[in-house]
């Protein structure tokens, strides 16, 4: 069936599920770990002499947290990869399957874009697949925990966050129409100049005896001018989303320390339940901030991902209609 045919069978998306949710722990672990360091900061800067075990266990539990974090992540890399590779190998097989099995009066693609296909088009399916798959998961999870711990300290800073968060998906949505486009005309033009160019080498003899390279030289040459304009459109909505993601995860950081830094400062009295911040409390919601923003990051860099993917999802099901 073509319409199922790049898309993850229930193992395929059970690994990339189980590595989405572990990465999702394992950011959540970030909370204990920003509650450990700024306990330790906090005493280190008072100065207490009184807590100095208790600073060491703070210090121990937070390396030994860091460890099990990177743990975690290798685990969950390594998961969404061997996912992926059972996905592309899956898929080339089934390709490779039904043109073998077709008649020899079947009409066919040029060879070279056939070739270009199964490896362009197939291997665009793994980054997508490893990638954006379990960061939409990661994504659910781990802001709103973010938020809901930075609540705990001061209902202003989870209102900040509430506020320029979800800014970043809208406009990622917005230029990800886009950025599926662009990709879809880049792995077109990929796969036309990898079909080119593996057609002309094989001909290479016939073309000399036929007086024929001048020609083809310049064939070559306006078919990588074509792909090298598709790339920098392709670029140009990259450093696009780039700029509007950097752009509002910057607002929510400065906002929140402005907001705690005027606080200390006794400039502001309210944003808290008690109606007072300590210079703790103060630095694990700064700490927390740029981790509200981190998975919303890596969703976006995983949404171009994503967009190339949708596309050789589309052109492996126009090379298996045309077979």
């Amino acid at each position: 069936d073509s319409a199922h045919l790049a898309e993850p069978n229930r193992q395929e998306k059970a690994m990339v599920q189980r590595a989405g949710r572990i990465y999702a722990v394992s950011d959540l672990l970030w909370i204990a770990q920003a509650a450990l360091l700024s306990f330790a900061v906090a005493g280190f800067v008072i100065g207490s002499t009184t807590q100095t075990i208790a600073l060491i266990m703070a210090a121990a539990g937070f390396i030994a947290l860091a460890a099990v974090r990177s743990s975690l992540n290798v685990y969950a890399a390594k998961l969404a990869r061997d996912g992926s590779r059972k996905l592309m190998s899956r898929v080339r097989q089934s390709l490779l399957d039904i043109i073998a099995a077709s008649s020899p009066a079947t009409p066919m693609p040029f060879s070279g874009h056939v070739a270009a296909m199964l490896n362009e088009q197939v291997s665009a399916l793994g980054p997508y697949f490893h990638n954006y798959y379990p960061q939409m998961i990661r994504v659910k999870f781990v802001p709103l925990g973010i938020v809901a711990a930075s609540a705990c300290i001061s209902w202003l800073v989870a209102v900040i966050l509430l506020v320029t968060g979800p800014v970043i998906p809208l406009f990622m949505a917005l230029i990800g129409i886009r950025a599926k486009a662009a990709s879809a005309d880049q792995q077109e033009e990929l796969a036309r100049m990898s079909g080119f160019l593996l057609d002309r080498v094989r001909g290479l003899e016939t073309l000399r005896l036929f007086g024929a390279v001048k020609r083809t030289e310049d064939q070559i040459g306006s078919v990588g001018d074509s792909f090298r304009r598709g790339t920098m459109r392709v670029l140009r909505v990259a450093f696009l989303s780039s700029t509007v993601l950097e752009l509002f995860s910057a607002l929510g950081i400065a906002f929140t320390a402005v907001y705690v830094g005027f606080f200390l400062l006794g400039d502001f009295s309210i944003g808290t339940w008690t109606g007072s911040l300590s210079f703790g409390a103060g630095l694990f919601v700064l700490l927390l901030a740029p981790e509200f923003f981190a998975p919303l990051r890596s969703f976006a860099a995983a949404y171009h991902d994503r967009a190339a993917g949708l596309a050789a999802k589309e052109k492996l099901q126009e090379l298996y209609q045309s077979i």
